[in-house]
Order: structure tokens, then sequence, then C-alpha cells
């Protein structure tokens, strides 16, 4: 999904923001699409909520 965003774009309306957390899946990391800076990480939950930094913003584009 997050290829596909940043290949298609957004249309108007608030940035994606990329986080990643480099302990996900034994180490390996992974990524996610959030709405909003402060991490919410869907890996660890209530455990390590704010585990994680946003690595990307994917900028909404103006309607033509």
């Amino acid at each position: 999904l997050i290829d596909a965003i940043r290949k298609f774009g957004l249309r108007d309306g608030a940035p994606a923001y990329v986080a990643h957390c480099p302990m996900a899946f034994d180490g390996k990391g992974a990524d996610w699409l959030q709405q909003g800076t402060e991490i919410s990480n869907p890996y660890f939950g209530a455990a390590m909520p704010r585990c994680g930094d946003i690595v990307d913003t994917i900028e909404a584009a103006a309607a033509p």
C-alpha cells in the first residue's frame, strides 16, 4: 500500500506518514502508514505503543 500511495499519490487532505519499527518481526523491522506524527505502533500495541520513528511523509496533492 505504501508503494502504491507513493506512485499514485493522495488526493486533497492531510499527508500520510510512513512510520518504521525496527523491532517488529524479530528485528527485521516493519513500516506502516498513519495519520499524524505521534507514533501509534500497530505491531506492539499496548506493550510499546510509541516504538518507532516517522521515516517519510507523503503529501497530498491538490485536485486539478
